[in-house]
């Protein structure tokens, strides 16, 4: 009984022999190779697109549209806590938002002049 000294194994998509002496195997699978073309294709498209959208950014109808502190410059609202040390807050729809401004007292009503985050920046009017 003769034995063989070449024993094959398999890792992922590549063959592997113990033995230099057997007929090699490809080293990578032919199902390796048929997706190197379409990865090739999504990488070149990938570059491609950035490429375009460098030299044609998108415009939006609504560039404010995620910025709702920015949206509330130049309102005026109602304090409905007073603002002591510099902050106090107001309600918009069903939001309470916390304001900096000048020491004023609850119901006075205030300017947005400006955002910090989720902070606006107040005056009295």
């Amino acid at each position: 009984m003769r034995v063989n000294a070449c024993t094959p194994s398999s890792i992922g998509a590549v063959s592997i022999h113990s033995c230099g002496v057997c007929s090699p195997e490809p080293l990578v699978t032919p199902i390796a190779i048929d997706g190197m073309p379409s990865a090739c294709a999504a990488f070149a498209s990938v570059l491609l697109a950035a490429k375009y959208l460098r030299r044609h950014p998108l415009e939006s109808e609504r560039p404010l549209l995620n910025e709702r502190a920015v949206q509330l410059v130049g309102q005026s609202f109602n304090l409905v806590d007073p603002i002591v040390n510099g902050r106090g807050s107001i309600k918009t729809g069903d939001t309470i938002w916390r304001v900096e401004g000048p020491e004023l007292p609850e119901g006075a009503r205030i300017k947005v002049v400006g955002a910090d985050g989720t902070v606006l920046k107040v005056t009295p009017t």
